[in-house]
């Protein structure tokens, strides 16, 4: 086990170098306010992702590959399995690579699972313009106050789920339920992973809240990237390779 850092970010990356490289930028110019390691998952990328991570960030995180593509929601797994086995940390942090950082984030996220009693913590996540993108949801997508411009937080608000793109989770929660869901034998994303993974978190008597911690999520740009390389099932227009 390596020296104990209170997070492991776990970022799942596919041909997105781009936005990669964005991401680490504003995440190691903000602070934290608490001690953090990045596994970056990358699902065999063609883009030069790996000559970049590998020429430019070797110091500064931990790059792993499954032996095979793995598709979204296997990559997460697979960076959350290796965590477990190999980071001794006490938050994990499943994050999209096209979020932003605003400072104390981490703080933030883990004050707000201590103070709630929270197992699994979300993020306000805005979009860039500033407007509320996904601060919890009930059903398969009822969000909460979603595209209104932010006027009030949500400290310790508890919805049935929240998204993926930003969820911190208790080390403790994944040893208890297992790992995010997966639609066995289908090689695409599973789009309901988040929410049946926050369904099987609150059967099991795990807090679930929403943290004042703001990030920004450039999901539409990152979306109309993703569909223009192709990483889509066009029949089922299901997020395939992302």
């Amino acid at each position: 086990m390596e020296e104990k850092n209170k997070i492991v970010l776990i970022v799942p990356s596919y041909n997105d170098k781009g936005f990669l490289v964005a991401f680490i930028d504003t995440l190691f110019q903000s602070i934290a306010g608490a001690p953090f390691q990045v596994l970056i998952v990358d699902d065999h990328s063609t883009d030069g992702t790996v000559e970049w991570v590998t020429h430019n960030l070797e110091n500064y995180v931990t790059y792993i590959r499954p032996e095979k593509k793995s598709y979204f929601t296997r990559a997460v797994n697979h960076g959350i399995t290796y965590a477990l086995q190999n980071i001794n940390s006490d938050y994990f942090f499943i994050v999209n690579s096209d979020i932003t950082f605003t400072d104390y984030w981490g703080a933030g996220m883990i004050g707000t699972s201590i103070e709630k009693e929270a197992g699994i913590v979300g993020a306000t996540l805005l979009n860039p313009n500033g407007t509320l993108q996904h601060v919890g949801a009930f059903g398969k997508g009822r969000h909460i106050d979603i595209n209104r411009v932010q006027t009030r937080f949500f400290d310790g608000y508890a919805p049935a789920w929240v998204t993926g793109a930003a969820m911190m989770v208790k080390r403790e929660v994944f040893l208890e339920i297992g790992l995010f869901p997966i639609l066995v034998g289908e090689p695409v994303q599973y789009d309901a992973s988040d929410r049946e993974f926050c369904k099987n978190a609150v059967m099991a008597g795990i807090g679930i809240a929403v943290s004042p911690t703001i990030l920004y999520h450039h999901t539409l740009q990152a979306e109309s990237y993703r569909r223009a390389m192709g990483q889509y099932n066009l029949d089922s227009m299901s997020r395939a390779d992302r």
